[in-house]
């Protein structure tokens, strides 16, 4: 497979990326003849080439009732189902991102040996021409160690992958479970960026979001420290990730408009990696009482994707 070029983004040192994560089974089409078995709606990709984001994070690969990799664990969504998707962001030079695990059901590591969990890792980046595999551990439905033992492989077959590992974090950081995983990670000789779920801190602070969230980056960089002893501030940076949630929380705190000036001055300032938010599929215009997958709950919002416009310029 042809390598893909880097962004013009990646080009400058330490500038940091946008890569918004996609809900990949959220408001997919039924309706096409060509896909019998649904697709994703090609709207998401088109609005991440629209506003030229660096890369998208397709979320969530985990284990189908077979133990295969499937979309949101449905066996009628294999890994190609969302090829199509890919395919129009790589055509547009936009990074692929492919995570497995998440908030719910079984990561595929927990369901398949280290020999398969290699196959899946090569089949994510062959068939969908991703270039960073994400891993968002944070239900306890994973194996880290055979993650982490197949990634050791995964690396040496493609020297070019970036590998990362979302966790749940406070604004002081990590805690002991997040912690332990990228010990692990480093024991295992990986080489991860670390981003923060900068989201749903209940009563864990009184700042407002946009400041919590440029506190995990921080935070972050100063635990890392403790397993990257040699490298500076600016090296450091390069492995942090923040990704808050836009709009309504869980928790009824609220990522608004102000906040992404906060994190994106920050960030800029600071060389971190990348930011992203969850999510495309949310970054439309509604308001209710609880958090929804399909709108951001934010009154401010007068139209779709302007989480996504606001963030790139704010990071341009």
């Amino acid at each position: 497979m042809a390598k893909i070029p880097p962004t013009k983004r990646e080009m400058m040192m330490n500038k940091t990326l946008f890569a918004p994560y996609f809900d990949v089974t959220v408001d997919a089409i039924w309706n096409d003849p060509l896909a019998p078995n649904g697709k994703p709606n090609p709207k998401y990709s088109q609005a991440a080439i629209s506003h030229s984001v660096d890369g998208v994070y397709l979320a969530f690969l985990t284990a189908d009732p077979n133990n295969n990799a499937a979309w949101g664990a449905y066996s009628s969504m294999p890994i190609s189902w969302a090829k199509p998707f890919c395919d129009a962001l790589i055509e547009a030079n936009i990074k692929v991102i492919v995570s497995f695990g998440g908030a719910a059901n079984y990561d595929v590591s927990a369901r398949q040996t280290v020999d398969q969990l290699i196959a899946t890792y090569q089949e994510v980046i062959d068939i969908l021409g991703a270039s960073q595999l994400d891993f968002d551990f944070e239900n306890d439905l994973y194996d880290a160690d055979k993650t982490f033992t197949a990634l050791s492989t995964t690396v040496k077959n493609n020297p070019d992958i970036t590998l990362s590992l979302t966790l749940p974090v406070m604004p002081y950081g990590l805690v002991e479970k997040g912690l332990a995983l990228v010990q692990k990670s480093v024991n295992a000789g990986l080489k991860m960026k670390v981003n923060g779920m900068a989201m749903d801190y209940g009563q864990g602070t009184d700042k407002n979001m946009g400041q919590a969230a440029a506190d995990v980056a921080t935070s972050l960089k100063g635990q890392l420290k403790t397993y990257y002893p040699t490298l500076t501030d600016a090296e450091l940076y390069d492995l942090v990730q923040v990704t808050p949630m836009i709009g309504l929380n869980d928790d009824r705190s609220m990522f608004n408009f102000n906040d992404i000036n906060t994190l994106s001055n920050f960030a800029k300032t600071n060389g971190v990696n990348l930011i992203s938010m969850w999510s495309l599929t949310r970054d439309r215009v509604g308001v209710g009482e609880f958090a929804s997958a399909s709108n951001s709950g934010n009154p401010e919002q007068t139209k779709d994707f302007e989480y996504t416009e606001r963030f790139t310029n704010a990071l341009k």
